[in-house]
């Protein structure tokens, strides 16, 4: 078995624990990534620069985006106008949630970017 497919069987097996136990699958990949790096005979260095920082801090700010958004019922709200809005279309729900959701997260990062 090469490389590759272990490491896709590793991010299953990642991913049902993540689920199973209910905890942070980021944090669980991190230490896979870390791992099977080792075992592929790669530096700690080496690793660690396959991480985009700037893309993490994208993923946190987006992330509180949508957290604050969840917790303030705007997600609630944003959802039950999503339906109205496609009517008996019920298809083009996933694809509408996915666009508007694509257009918030773009606009939030910006925003702040723009504040600084």
């Amino acid at each position: 078995m090469n490389f590759a497919a272990i490491s896709l069987v590793v991010l299953a097996v990642v991913v049902a624990i993540g689920f199973i136990k209910e905890v942070n699958l980021g944090f669980l990949s991190l230490g896979a990534a870390f791992v099977l790096g080792t075992a592929g005979g790669m530096s700690a260095g080496d690793i660690c620069k396959g991480f985009s920082s700037s893309m993490f801090v994208t993923l946190v700010g987006v992330t509180y985006l949508f957290g604050m958004a969840s917790n303030n019922g705007t997600l609630e709200l944003f959802s039950k106008k999503v339906v109205a809005l496609v009517g008996k279309h019920t298809v083009l729900i996933p694809i509408l949630m996915f666009v508007l959701s694509a257009f918030i997260s773009a606009i939030g990062p910006g925003i702040s970017q723009l504040a600084s």
